[in-house]
């Protein structure tokens, strides 16, 4: 892969088979990779939430259809 320096870019570079541009700066890509992770986490607990809010909802539905009856 060759690369060219972009100007007053020390932080990032063009591949020049694809001039797709690169970055060099590790740390930031490893954060937002962290903060994507995190984001995922909380998403996937706020579903869970969901699913047992709407058990429960189910289950106090039925007990009070069982005690009108």
């Amino acid at each position: 892969m060759k690369k060219t320096d972009i100007q007053d870019r020390p932080d990032i570079y063009r591949d020049v088979e694809s001039q797709a541009i690169i970055s060099r700066n590790v740390g930031a890509y490893k954060t937002r990779k962290n903060i994507l992770k995190q984001k995922e986490a909380e998403q996937n607990k706020i579903h869970i939430l969901e699913d047992e809010v709407a058990e429960l909802k189910s289950i106090m539905k039925q007990l009070l259809k069982e005690g009108n009856s």
